[in-house]
C-alpha cells in the first residue's frame, strides 16, 4: 500500500513541480488573468507533448501578494485514454526571496480531491510507467560542457503538506485472479517538529477484492480472514526522523486499525523502523489486539526484489506476550470462540514468504499448572495441499483438572472425561504434524498411572476395570473429525462414540496377575457401537476375545466373548533346522528384552528409593535446623530474663 501511495504522490509532485516552475519563473511579467490563462495553455500543451496523452487543467490562479498558486481541475489520462490522475484543487505557497535565487521552496502545499487509477497487468508495464519514462529521459541526456555552470540550483523543497479526500484504485493480476485494491484517506498532514517531521493520517481505509466468494462462504466453521477480501480502517501518527534518497527512519507513535469483517481490532501499535531498498529494521515493537499484547525488541526484514532475485526473509528477537485465544476466533478459528484462559508466551520467529520457524517456544498459564516448551516449523504456506506443520514438544506438564478446563473451552462433544479425571498428573514429550486433511501424533504420554507409549500403563484404573494392569502397546489411531458426517450419524442413529478405528500391535498386559504378550487388537467404531477383537497367537493355542461397548463412560460394562482355538499338536509337520534356529533366536531375543526390562525396572526402583532417602534426609535436616533455632531463641530469652 505504502509503495503505491508514495509512487502516486511522486508522479503528482513531478507534474506540479514542472507546472509550478513554468508559472513562477515569469510571474513578474504576467500579472493579469489573460496572461495567467495564456501561461496555463502553454503549460498544458507542454505536458501534452511531453507525455503524449491528454492533459487538462480547468483554471489557475496566482496571488502575487501572498505568493499562493492554485491549480483547479487537473486531469491526466493514460495511453489507453483511461482516467489516470485527477485533482480538484492544488494550492501551494512559495517563498519570494528564495524564488529570486532560483530556488523553489514551497512553504506549504494543499491537495484536495485526488483520485488515481493504477492498472498493473501481470505481463506488461503499469499504466503510469510512461510518466516515469518521460521524465527519466531528460536525466539520461548527455551533459554539455559548452555552457557555463550556473551557480544557482533549482530545488524543490516542501516543508508543510496537507492532503484531503485521497482515493487510489490499484488493479493488478496474480497467478489465480484479478485483484482490485483501493486506498482512501480523509486527511494527511505533514509539518515540521524540530528537526523531524510529524505526520498524521486520519480515515485511512484499505480494501481488497479478488472478485471471488469469500473463503468461508457456506462454511460457517471457517474463519473470516481472507486476503482477497479486506476492509481495514486506521488512524495513525508517526515521526519522520530522517529521510534520504533511499532511506527513511520513522517512529510510529500511535496506530489504531480495525477490520470489522475479519475481526482484527488493533487498539495500539508502536514501533521504530529504519527502511532502505534492501531491508527494514524494526525496534521497540509493541502491539495490542483486543486482550492480546505482543512486544519484542528488534526484527530484521529482508525485502523481496524480483529484479535482484531476492526473497522475503525475516528474523525477530525474543517475542513476549499474553493472549486469550478467543481474540483470533473470528479471523482464523471459530472453534476458539469460548477460549478465555489467559496464556503467557515467548517465542523467536524467522522465515520466508513460504516458511515459518518457531524457536524457544514457551507457554504457561498464570497458575503455572500448564507449561509447554517446544519448537516448530511451517512449510508451503502458500500451497494448501502441501501445507506442512510440525512441532516438537520438549516438555508439556499439566494435570487432569487443568486438561478438563481446557477441553471445556471447546464447543465439541466430550469423550472419556471420566477416564481423564483418573489420569492425575500428565506430561508429554514428542511431536505432532498437521498436514492436508491429516494429523499425526507421536511421543510418550506420562501419567500418574504410568507411561502410555513405552513401559507399562495401568489401564485398568483409568477405565475402571481393576483386573487389567500393566498394559503396554504400539497403536495407530484413525478418527473421522468431519463434523457434518458425525452429526448425520447422531441424527439418524444416535450414539455417543467417535467414528474411527484403532490398530494395536505388540501389546502386553496382565489380567488377574496372569501376564500376556504378543497381543494384537483392532477396534472399529461407527459412532454408535465400538466392536473390538483381541488375538494372542501361541505355539499350540490361539486365545481370542471379541468385545463391544457403546459408551465411553461405561467401558467397564462392555460385553466380552472369549474364544480359544487349539492347534493340531500330533500330526503337524516337524520344524526344519532353519525354523528351529529362528525360534531359538526369537526366544533368546525375548529373554534379553525381559532382562533389559527387569534391569530398567530395578534401576527405576533404586532411583526412587534414593530420591526418597534424599527427601527424608532433607526433612530431617530441616527439623534439626528448626529445633536448633527454637533452642537458641529459648536460651536467648532465658538470658534476657536473668539479666
Amino acid at each position: 500500500m505504502k509503495r503505491y501511495i508514495i509512487l502516486t504522490l511522486k508522479i503528482l509532485g513531478t507534474l506540479v513541480a514542472l507546472i509550478l516552475v513554468l508559472l513562477v519563473s515569469v510571474f513578474f511579467y504576467i500579472n493579469s488573468n489573460a496572461g495567467q490563462q495564456r501561461l496555463l495553455m502553454f503549460a498544458t500543451n507542454l505536458l501534452h507533448e511531453k507525455l503524449e496523452t491528454r492533459v487538462q487543467i480547468d483554471s489557475v490562479s496566482v496571488n502575487f501578494g501572498t505568493m499562493d498558486v492554485n491549480l483547479f481541475g487537473l486531469d491526466v489520462e493514460d495511453r489507453q485514454q483511461r482516467p489516470m490522475l485527477q485533482t480538484d484543487r492544488i494550492s501551494v505557497s512559495v517563498d519570494l526571496k528564495d524564488l529570486m535565487a532560483h530556488k523553489v521552496e514551497v512553504k506549504s502545499a494543499n491537495i484536495d480531491g485526488l483520485r488515481a487509477k493504477v492498472y498493473q497487468p501481470r505481463d506488461s508495464a503499469a499504466n503510469f510507467q510512461f510518466v516515469i519514462d518521460a521524465f527519466k529521459s531528460d536525466k539520461q541526456k548527455p551533459k554539455t560542457t559548452d555552457k557555463p555552470k550556473s551557480k544557482n540550483k533549482l530545488v524543490l523543497d516542501v516543508s508543510r503538506l496537507q492532503l484531503r479526500n485521497i482515493y487510489v484504485e490499484h488493479h493488478h493480476a496474480t497467478k489465480k485472479y484479478q485483484m482490485a485494491d483501493t486506498y482512501s484517506m480523509r486527511l494527511l498532514t505533514l509539518k515540521p517538529k524540530g528537526s523531524k517531521y510529524a505526520v498524521t493520517i486520519d480515515g485511512l481505509q484499505y480494501t481488497t477484492d479478488n472478485h471471488l466468494p469469500r473463503k468461508n462462504a457456506n462454511r460457517p466453521k471457517r474463519g473470516f480472514f481472507d486476503a482477497g477480501h479486506l476492509d481495514m480502517k486506521a488512524n495513525l501518527e508517526l515521526l519522520v526522523n530522517h529521510y534520504g534518497k533511499d532511506t527513511v527512519n520513522i517512529s510510529l507513535t500511535r496506530c489504531v486499525a480495525k477490520d470489522s469483517v475479519t475481526g482484527f481490532n488493533f487498539s495500539d501499535i508502536r514501533l521504530e523502523a529504519g527502511i532502505n531498498r534492501r531491508e527494514a529494521n524494526l525496534r521497540n515493537v509493541a502491539i495490542k489486539h483486543l486482550n492480546t499484547t505482543i512486544s519484542f525488541d528488534s526484527a530484521r526484514v529482508l525485502l523481496p526484489s524480483k529484479k535482484q532475485g531476492r526473497k522475503l526473509e525475516y528474523q525477530t528477537s525474543m517475542i513476549t506476550g499474553r493472549t486469550i485465544l478467543k481474540d483470533i476466533a473470528r479471523p482464523f478459528a471459530p472453534v476458539l470462540g469460548r477460549f478465555n484462559i489467559p496464556l503467557n508466551f515467548k517465542v523467536v520467529m524467522s522465515g520466508t514468504d513460504s516458511t515459518m520457524h518457531f524457536g524457544q517456544v514457551h507457554v504457561n498459564t498464570d497458575d503455572q499448572r500448564l507449561k509447554i516448551d517446544a519448537k516448530g516449523d511451517i512449510e508451503h504456506l502458500q500451497e494448501k495441499e502441501k501445507l506442512f506443520i510440525r512441532f516438537y514438544v520438549n516438555k508439556m506438564n499439566t494435570n487432569a483438572v487443568t486438561a478438563k478446563r481446557i477441553i471445556d473451552q471447546f464447543l465439541v462433544k466430550k469423550f472419556m472425561m471420566r477416564q481423564l479425571n483418573n489420569l492425575g498428573a500428565i506430561s508429554f514429550k514428542g511431536s505432532f504434524d498437521v498436514l492436508y486433511k491429516m494429523e499425526k501424533f507421536r511421543g510418550v504420554l506420562s501419567t500418574s498411572k504410568g507411561y502410555l507409549g513405552v513401559n507399562l500403563f495401568n489401564l485398568g484404573e483409568v477405565i475402571e476395570m481393576k483386573h487389567i494392569t500393566d498394559v503396554g502397546f504400539n497403536a495407530n489411531f484413525t478418527f473421522d473429525y468431519s463434523k457434518p458426517r458425525t452429526a448425520r450419524v447422531r441424527r439418524l442413529r444416535g450414539g455417543k462414540l467417535p467414528i474411527g478405528s484403532v490398530v494395536v500391535k505388540d501389546a502386553r498386559a496382565s489380567f488377574r496377575k496372569i501376564k500376556f504378550s504378543d497381543i494384537s487388537a483392532t477396534i472399529k467404531s461407527d459412532g454408535v457401537v465400538a466392536e473390538g477383537h483381541i488375538d494372542q497367537t501361541k505355539k499350540h493355542t490361539d486365545i481370542m476375545c471379541d468385545f463391544t461397548f457403546n459408551n465411553t463412560d461405561s467401558i467397564h460394562k462392555m460385553k466380552i466373548k472369549p474364544r480359544l482355538r487349539l492347534k493340531n499338536m500330533f500330526w503337524q509337520k516337524k520344524m526344519t533346522d532353519e525354523e528351529r534356529t529362528e525360534a531359538q533366536l526369537k526366544k533368546l531375543q525375548k529373554k534379553q528384552e525381559k532382562a533389559a526390562a527387569k534391569e530398567e525396572k530395578q534401576k527405576a526402583k533404586e532411583e526412587k528409593k534414593a530420591a526418597k532417602a534424599a527427601r527424608k534426609a532433607e526433612k530431617k535436616a530441616a527439623r534439626e535446623q528448626r529445633k536448633a533455632k527454637k533452642d537458641a531463641a529459648k536460651e536467648a530469652k532465658k538470658q534476657l530474663n536473668n539479666s
